[in-house]
């Protein structure tokens, strides 16, 4: 086993709780335990499976994170990545600084969570931004791998896991990032210190409007309105203290037109042999970076 695998899970385990029971976990050997006798082997390619006997997503699969590492490796994405990454940094410059306690304990390193992290595009760049431990995790074994196989420095702790039973400890993380994803607060709360950050990102109103206009008649009448997601964020504990939006146009090659009909959640119902084509050779990137602030327990 890496060792570079080994040192970084036997930081993280400090974080871990077994999804089973609760109980912390613990690095033994190359494997994950806690006192209830539940076992969870590093995988040698550099992640844990805390999600034993999960079936496969419907359209989660291996062919929709390659299209998406496609896109993403095209800089489609490079503005998102630049807000998410700008609004970790001021979270972290601002917990510092507000955090009196937090600052004598010399020890403390900030925790990160990528929560629904898909191939780990965001968690992988941030390790170039901030000092932080940085944890990333999806239901999709398919994903971790690949996103593991992508991270040959191994700084990244990439776990399969549940959005809806996260296996982490309670109070264990500063920041939670929602990128695109399913959003679970009562979760996202439970591991979040006092006062910690949620930083989500939402599609603005013209996120890919090149595509939904061509695929309208098979696409259900979508809201984009982030007054509804922030009521819902406040009703959830958090308060929100920042909302940036992020827009770029980037042109698009054929081959990059196809896999992002491929990934995109939005067609993911459609037919995509009856989507016209013809004529698409750009695509609008449009979020909304919300960062909240949780409201202490």
């Amino acid at each position: 086993m890496n060792q570079a695998i080994l040192d970084g899970f036997e930081q993280t385990s400090a974080h871990l709780a077994c999804p089973l029971c609760k109980q912390p976990l613990a690095l033994a050997g190359t494997s994950l335990r806690c006192t209830s006798g539940h076992c969870f082997d590093l995988a040698r390619q550099g992640y844990v499976n805390l999600l034993p006997g999960a079936k496969q997503q419907k359209n989660y699969d291996l062919a929709s994170f390659e299209n998406r590492h496609v896109i993403l490796d095209g800089g489609f994405y490079a503005h998102v990545l630049e807000g998410v990454t700008s609004a970790v940094v001021e979270a972290l410059q601002a917990s510092a600084a507000g955090d009196a306690d937090r600052r004598e304990e010399d020890s403390h390193v900030p925790v990160i969570l990528d929560a629904g992290c898909g191939e780990g595009y965001y968690a992988q760049h941030l390790t170039n931004a901030v000092d932080a431990q940085i944890m990333a995790t999806d239901i999709s074994k398919e994903s971790i791998q690949l996103a593991a196989k992508n991270d040959p420095e191994r700084r990244v702790r990439w776990l399969v896991g549940d959005l809806a039973n996260l296996p982490l400890r309670n109070q264990s993380v500063d920041i939670v990032l929602d990128i695109f994803s399913p959003a679970n607060y009562a979760e996202f709360r439970r591991v979040l210190r006092p006062r910690g950050v949620l930083i989500k990102v939402v599609p603005g109103s013209q996120h890919l409007a090149e595509l939904r206009e061509r695929a309208k008649d098979q696409l259900r009448s979508e809201s984009y309105s982030n007054e509804r997601i922030k009521t819902h964020l406040q009703e959830s504990g958090f308060t929100v203290v920042s909302q940036v939006r992020t827009v770029r146009t980037s042109p698009l090659s054929p081959d990059e037109l196809e896999a992002l009909i491929g990934m995109t959640p939005l067609l993911f119902n459609a037919d995509h042999a009856a989507i016209d084509r013809a004529g698409i050779d750009h695509i609008t990137i449009d979020a909304e970076i919300i960062v909240a602030v949780q409201e202490h327990c």
